[in-house]
Protein backbone atom coordinates (compact mmCIF):
# COMPACT_ATOMS: atom_id res chain seq x y z
CA UNK A 1 0.00 0.00 0.00
CA UNK A 2 2.41 1.88 0.60
CA UNK A 3 4.48 1.71 -2.68
CA UNK A 4 0.99 2.07 -4.41
CA UNK A 5 0.53 5.80 -2.83
CA UNK A 6 4.26 6.74 -3.45
CA UNK A 7 4.05 5.74 -7.11
CA UNK A 8 0.49 7.09 -7.43
CA UNK A 9 1.40 10.54 -6.15
CA UNK A 10 4.83 10.92 -8.33
CA UNK A 11 2.60 9.62 -11.20
CA UNK A 12 0.12 12.44 -10.45
CA UNK A 13 2.97 15.40 -10.02
CA UNK A 14 4.56 13.83 -13.13
CA UNK A 15 0.98 14.23 -15.32
CA UNK A 16 0.36 17.71 -13.85
CA UNK A 17 3.92 18.74 -15.04
CA UNK A 18 3.29 17.29 -18.23
CA UNK A 19 -0.16 18.64 -18.82
CA UNK A 20 1.54 22.31 -18.38
CA UNK A 21 4.20 21.96 -20.72
CA UNK A 22 1.71 20.75 -23.03
CA UNK A 23 -0.53 23.89 -22.43
CA UNK A 24 3.08 25.99 -22.72
CA UNK A 25 4.26 24.58 -25.61
CA UNK A 26 0.71 24.84 -27.59
CA UNK A 27 0.57 28.78 -26.72
CA UNK A 28 4.62 28.96 -28.03
CA UNK A 29 3.35 27.38 -31.42
CA UNK A 30 -0.18 29.29 -31.76
CA UNK A 31 1.99 32.55 -31.53
CA UNK A 32 2.95 32.19 -34.71
CA UNK A 33 5.68 30.48 -36.81
CA UNK A 34 8.82 32.50 -35.07
CA UNK A 35 9.86 31.33 -31.38
CA UNK A 36 8.62 34.39 -29.07
CA UNK A 37 11.87 34.26 -26.52
CA UNK A 38 9.75 36.11 -24.04
CA UNK A 39 7.08 33.78 -23.91
CA UNK A 40 9.57 30.88 -23.32
CA UNK A 41 11.27 33.38 -20.41
CA UNK A 42 7.91 34.32 -19.08
CA UNK A 43 7.26 30.39 -19.34
CA UNK A 44 11.06 29.31 -17.39
CA UNK A 45 10.14 32.11 -14.73
CA UNK A 46 6.84 30.64 -13.89
CA UNK A 47 8.38 27.24 -13.46
CA UNK A 48 10.89 28.49 -11.60
CA UNK A 49 8.71 30.43 -9.05
CA UNK A 50 7.98 27.52 -7.44
CA UNK A 51 5.43 24.77 -7.89
CA UNK A 52 1.49 25.19 -7.35
CA UNK A 53 -0.32 24.48 -4.13
CA UNK A 54 -1.55 21.10 -5.17
CA UNK A 55 2.03 20.04 -5.65
CA UNK A 56 3.28 20.81 -2.54
CA UNK A 57 0.73 18.88 -1.03
CA UNK A 58 1.09 15.84 -2.93
CA UNK A 59 5.46 16.29 -2.31
CA UNK A 60 4.30 16.54 1.75
CA UNK A 61 2.21 13.05 1.12
CA UNK A 62 4.85 11.20 -0.76
CA UNK A 63 7.30 12.63 1.48
CA UNK A 64 5.30 11.10 4.59
CA UNK A 65 4.78 8.06 3.07
CA UNK A 66 8.37 7.65 2.44
CA UNK A 67 9.03 8.65 5.90
CA UNK A 68 6.63 6.01 7.38
CA UNK A 69 8.09 3.08 4.99
CA UNK A 70 11.21 3.66 6.99
CA UNK A 71 9.97 3.84 10.22
CA UNK A 72 7.84 0.83 9.38
CA UNK A 73 10.61 -1.23 8.47
CA UNK A 74 12.79 -0.31 11.01
CA UNK A 75 10.13 -1.18 13.88
CA UNK A 76 9.55 -4.69 11.55
CA UNK A 77 13.19 -5.46 11.56
CA UNK A 78 13.32 -4.35 15.54
CA UNK A 79 10.23 -6.85 15.82
CA UNK A 80 11.68 -9.80 13.76
CA UNK A 81 14.79 -9.39 15.71
CA UNK A 82 13.32 -9.75 18.85
CA UNK A 83 11.91 -12.81 18.09
CA UNK A 84 14.24 -14.49 16.73
CA UNK A 85 17.06 -14.03 19.95
CA UNK A 86 13.88 -15.64 21.92
CA UNK A 87 14.01 -18.91 19.56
Amino acid sequence: MIMISVLAGIGVITVITMVRVSEDLKRIQTGGSAVDTAAIDHIVSAVLSGPSFHMKIIFLIVLGMWLYSIIDAYRLGRKTESINEKV
